[in-house]
């Protein structure tokens, strides 16, 4: 998903970032699995063909795709560090930038090989103890499911609260490990909403709002003015959330990090 999108007011500290040897260009990626997640979403498990070691990344950062015949495409990588493996959630859009996305879902499977980038990127949390809002709308839950994990596992007493806006429970990939996760971390709070809940949905037991996320929802968890906001989704989403955060007056701009999804050329 992370070649979707375009870094806005990202802030990464370099001095704390791992040292590491890097690899430029591209390396060959074996496909160790593949998991149907959700309505037009696959996740695949990747490591290196040449069993070499993975280089240190972080956790929100992405990686660049490559098959012949395609435009190279970056997606997030939704696994961290410790994980020893490269995990990538893709979802086949509607256009005429889902075409590699397609292909990989449609001709990839267990043992194929795919090239792969250096990962990059600066949608990473802060290195502090502050409150964490993380904001999603569809595939934009990617890099937050890297972060959940990463805060569960080395600062899980750090106070989290996830929105996510879908469409409806079939088009929510990731869900058991965004639910465990949240588990692992005891000060934390997780609101879904639903824009086209099924039938066989129901508010306040398989999501919490519907339509829209009105700025009541976003309200109850951005009145900290220490937190730091993670905001990923389209343009509009993207946009629209920030504005009504920075008319709370509560939150400054520079604790506001926004990846953008771009769906259209």
């Amino acid at each position: 998903m992370f070649g979707f999108f375009e870094k806005k007011e990202a802030h990464v500290d370099e001095a704390a970032t791992p040292a590491y040897v890097e690899w430029k260009g591209w390396r060959k990626f074996k496909v160790m699995n593949r998991k149907h997640e959700c309505s037009d979403t696959t996740t695949f498990t990747l490591m290196p063909a040449d069993g070499q070691p993975l280089p240190i990344f972080r956790a929100g950062q992405g990686v660049a795709l490559r098959l012949e015949g395609f435009e190279p495409r970056a997606y997030t990588l939704c696994s961290t560090p410790d994980e020893g493996c490269y995990r990538i959630t893709i979802k086949v859009l509607d256009n005429d930038r889902g075409a590699l996305s397609s292909r990989i879902a449609q001709s990839l499977f267990v043992g194929d090989e795919i090239e792969v980038s250096e990962p990059a990127g600066g949608f990473v949390l802060d290195d502090r103890d502050t409150p964490v809002v993380m904001i999603a709308e569809g595939i934009g839950i990617t890099p937050m499911v890297a972060m959940l994990s990463e805060i569960a596992t080395d600062h899980p007493l750090r106070r989290v609260h996830l929105i996510y806006s879908t469409k409806n429970g079939d088009h929510f990939p990731l869900q058991a490990e965004i639910k465990h996760f949240i588990k692992l971390i005891p000060d934390s709070g997780m609101a879904v909403g639903f824009t086209e809940p099924r039938s066989d949905e129901h508010v306040g037991q398989d999501y919490q709002f519907t339509g829209k996320l009105m700025p009541a929802t976003l309200r109850q968890a951005c009145m900290d003015a220490e937190s730091d906001v993670y905001l990923c989704g389209s343009s509009l989403f993207v946009e629209y959330v920030r504005n009504i955060i920075l008319q709370y007056r509560t939150i400054p701009a520079e604790h506001i990090h926004t990846q953008v999804f771009v769906r259209s050329r």
